[in-house]
């Protein structure tokens, strides 16, 4: 009986060597999200009315993309919403870090459940690309109109 020697490992992705590298790694990951909860929309597994103003170029998800993607954003929307729910004194805020092109804001402010500040934070250039698309898309500016000033 002979025995065949264990496989070789898959030579590992370079990693990225310098901080400006890992940034626009990172920053990456804001458009693949943005692509694969379009893809759970497409499909029927979530509804947002705004995610596919973010999206230039749709792209079908395995189905085990979609189902993982779907577990996510429905667990934050529970406790999102649980929060919003709870009784409090004091006005409500909700703080996004590294929220990309998340559309949380429109789907709260479509609903009439803002909170009283909804602030989002991201590195300059994915923010800067989201007020440009929010600028030039009409239903996305008129939901946050009343906040500018504020």
């Amino acid at each position: 009986m002979s025995m065949m020697p264990p496989p070789l490992p898959r030579a590992a992705k370079p990693r990225p060597t310098n901080n400006v590298d890992r940034d626009s790694t990172v920053r990456g990951t804001n458009d693949d999200a943005t692509v694969s909860k379009l893809s759970c929309v497409e499909l029927g597994y979530l509804k947002d009315d705004f995610v596919r103003y973010f999206v230039r170029r749709p792209v079908k998800r395995a189905p085990i993309i979609n189902r993982g993607y779907f577990s996510r954003v429905a667990a934050m929307r529970l406790f999102l919403d649980a929060y919003l729910a709870a009784e409090s004194e004091k006005p409500k805020q909700i703080v996004s870090l590294g929220c990309g092109f998340d559309t949380t804001v429109f789907q709260l402010k479509a609903a009439g459940q803002c909170p009283a500040r909804y602030i989002e934070v991201d590195y300059q250039q994915v923010t800067s690309k989201k007020a440009d698309i929010i600028r030039h898309t009409e239903c996305l500016r008129s939901l946050l109109e009343p906040l500018e000033g504020g």
